[in-house]
């Protein structure tokens, strides 16, 4: 076969690390395996050139290569993680699983009453549509269940509610004929949020008053640390909402579901962080606030993407259930797993110290500010409008969009006339310093 019909099945046209491999290849002549072997080293060698400048998406890169002797089993975790019975399938990687599960568990604050169960998911989309599938099955008896959200929450929870035929607070509310509450001229889907993307306490007050007075129990989504705005709701201002009414005050009419999947693992390390005397500028107050973890007793299930601040090659995420009774007896929305994910996982976190993630935390923490910074600084020396956005524990910051040749060099994730850049542990000082001074000596050659 040759090269250039090989080109034709690859659609590559739209990424120009791709385009240039192809064009390097297509310069030679030879057997196939020559430009099979040819393009993985142009391959490798592209990559590594893009992955030293990435600032996009909240992914953070590190060397799994020797885990790599791993990738000749064909490693699935079927079934249950924590199924009993006898399991003569011994290509799995359970044992793994479990111990992740119990790790971010203890991390996560279980109790010691509590029967803990969970399981690793392709990702925190599956994670969120099987929480919000526990929180139907747990409503099972009522006719009506309705979803309490801002508009900052992943559109992965709005995917599960139409799949699973769940309804926001404002559908059912309208369905009932209620009454908005008072201050509201009619029902919205959404609660609004502050400027910092955070959930209003008083509004949801406002919205949970009817609701409990017609005995409707509600699914809560919390978030910690959004993709675009990193919007971190107060769990425990939900918490106080609730017990506002006394409907809510029993917990088998509430399910708050914690949408953990970016920041969950950096705030509790930057919690632990700020109860130490290593470091003494922490927010703490800020921090505290941002508290989300199952010493709530009313938080219920967590999720947490494996693939962001905790790294793997191979995109995943964990499910937290504080107790198995909260579970209906058919549970887990797919039959098998990633075998390696959990081997993988496993191997990261015992490799570090907790110092380690505490030392993470607030590097990145203290990064995010610092670039922050400069950018509010570029701002007013320039005297023009940068649209710089940040919340006060967020990793990433939102700026006015720069030419096409920095957000290709960086990554950037674009949205209309912004772009974004993402703060994580791998992020080091000299790279943001980098695209700082592209991105100062651009803004001045436009001004």
């Amino acid at each position: 076969m040759k090269l250039s019909k090989i080109k034709k099945g690859i659609k590559l046209k739209s990424n120009q690390m791709f385009r240039r491999i192809l064009s390097l290849t297509g310069k030679h002549s030879g057997p196939l395996i020559f430009y099979h072997e040819q393009f993985h080293e142009l391959l490798q060698q592209e990559l590594d050139a893009v992955k030293k400048h990435q600032l996009s998406f909240p992914i953070r890169q590190h060397d799994f290569q020797k885990m790599g002797v791993y990738l000749k089993y064909q490693l699935n975790n079927y079934g249950d993680s924590q199924q009993v019975n006898t399991d003569y399938y011994q290509l799995r990687t359970r044992q793994f699983e479990n111990q992740i599960i119990k790790y971010f568990g203890e991390l996560y604050n279980i109790p010691l009453e509590c029967d803990l169960w969970g399981y690793m998911c392709s990702g925190s989309t599956e994670s969120n549509f099987q929480a919000v599938y526990f929180a139907r099955e747990y409503f099972r008896n009522h006719k009506n269940v309705a979803v309490i959200h801002t508009d900052k929450t992943h559109a992965s929870i709005n995917k599960a509610m139409y799949y699973l035929q769940l309804n926001t607070f404002g559908h059912v509310a309208r369905s009932l004929n209620l009454e908005p509450p008072v201050g509201m001229k009619e029902w919205n889907d959404k609660v609004p949020h502050n400027s910092a993307g955070q959930m209003e306490f008083d509004s949801l007050k406002a919205i949970l008053q009817p609701l409990a007075e017609q005995k409707i129990p509600v699914l809560i989504i919390s978030n910690v640390g959004t993709t675009t705005s990193c919007s971190f709701d107060s769990t425990t201002a939900i918490i106080n909402a609730l017990k506002s009414q006394e409907f809510y005050n029993d917990s088998k009419n509430h399910w708050i579901h914690v949408d953990g999947a970016w920041c969950g693992p950096y705030i509790r390390y930057l919690e632990i962080a700020s109860t130490t005397s290593r470091y003494n500028v922490l927010p703490i107050k800020t921090i505290n606030e941002a508290k989300f973890d199952f010493s709530l007793k009313e938080v219920k299930s967590i999720t947490t993407s494996i693939h962001k601040w905790i790294p793997n090659p191979f995109p995943s995420s964990v499910l937290l259930i504080k107790d198995t009774q909260l579970m209906p007896k058919d549970y887990k929305q797919n039959t098998t797993s990633k075998g390696h994910v959990p081997l993988f996982t496993w191997d990261f976190l015992m490799n570090r110290t907790l110092n380690d993630h505490l030392d993470d935390a607030v590097h990145a923490y203290n990064m995010a500010n610092y670039v922050y910074q400069e950018l509010i600084d570029l701002q007013d020396d320039l005297n023009v409008n940068l649209n710089i956005q940040k919340t006060s524990l967020g990793l990433n910051i939102r700026f006015k969009k720069p030419s096409d040749e920095i957000c290709y060099k960086y990554g950037l994730m674009v949205i209309g006339d912004d772009a974004f850049i993402f703060i994580m542990p791998d992020k080091t000082k000299q790279l943001c310093d980098l695209f700082l001074d592209d991105f100062r000596n651009e803004m001045r050659q436009r001004k």
